[in-house]
């Protein structure tokens, strides 16, 4: 009881600071852009994951771990010609499980996915954090379908931590401190 309460206090704090920082960002534009969903021409991973993009498809895993490189995309390109596939920071990444995390894309990635020979993957892992403390971390058994992204707070605070490009436990502890006991995915 006593150490939930000193993470909840830890969280707070970290929280906290971390919005307020946000705030300054938005009211002093010079401390950094806003964050993008990847590099110009490239292909939104909800695409690729929605069977949009002939030729080319991902399973979207996790792989252990609750924050920082959590997520595990494998690839399939059969279409002839490298793409590059862009991962919106504060996409939600729902599980099929309900029992498992729900993961929030933190690192504002566009990868360069290379043509794969038929039944060979590429496979790249993402930023992202946990957004539901009390739910299971995801294993490479879990598969993940792409969500909405988050708003509100929740996006100010991911946004940050990706300018930052810090995916450590203080940044997690803050996410939670947003998240804490809200089903932020509907799942």
């Amino acid at each position: 009881q006593t150490v939930l309460s000193a993470r909840r206090a830890a969280g707070g704090a970290a929280a906290a600071v971390l919005l307020l920082l946000t705030l300054a960002g938005a009211a002093l534009p010079w401390l950094g852009p806003p964050a993008s969903a990847g590099a110009a021409g490239a292909t939104d991973v909800r695409a690729v994951m929605a069977g949009e993009m002939p030729g080319l498809a991902v399973t979207v895993r996790g792989n252990g771990n609750f924050m920082g490189l959590a997520l595990t995309l494998e690839f399939t390109n059969e279409g002839g010609a490298a793409v590059a596939v862009a991962v919106p920071v504060g996409l939600q990444f729902v599980p099929e499980n309900e029992a498992v995390q729900t993961m929030i894309a933190a690192g504002r990635e566009t990868l360069t996915v290379p043509v794969t020979e038929r039944g060979a993957v590429f496979s790249a892992d993402i930023a992202a954090f946990c957004g539901q403390y009390h739910d299971d971390i995801p294993t490479a058994q879990d598969i993940f379908t792409a969500g909405e992204p988050v708003g509100g707070d929740e996006a100010a605070l991911i946004t940050l931590i990706s300018q930052e490009g810090v995916f450590g436990r203080d940044q997690q502890e803050a996410v939670w401190n947003l998240t804490d006991g809200i089903d932020i995915s509907g799942n």
